[in-house]
């Protein structure tokens, strides 16, 4: 029987620069089809679109807490964004491709 309660979750553990450690979830639908959207639109590869995109994800967190791009503008730079983006990118990989 599928018990959801004693499924193990997996989770990609950050600890952003002010000490603060984030834990963020395998994405959901929308959150899937923006990080598609965000590699097959190159219109979006700009500073902003790495912005929320790095704010979406940050904010797919346990605790609930909502990133916005304005807050993470004054916190990443551009590599810290690509950073992000690669290994959340690696995270859902390591995810899809673990049969359990």
């Amino acid at each position: 029987m599928l018990d959801y309660t004693k499924r193990e979750k997996k989770f990609m553990a950050i600890t952003l620069e002010d000490g603060r450690k984030v834990l963020v979830r395998p994405p959901k639908k929308k959150l899937y089809e923006k990080l598609i959207e965000f590699r097959n639109d190159k219109s979006k590869n700009n500073f902003d679109g790495l912005l929320e995109l790095s704010a979406n994800i940050l904010s797919d967190n346990i605790s609930g807490y909502v990133f916005t791009p304005g807050e993470l503008e004054e916190m990443f730079d551009i590599d810290d964004m690509k950073a992000l983006i690669s290994e959340y990118n690696s995270f859902i990989t390591g995810t899809l491709k673990n049969p359990n």
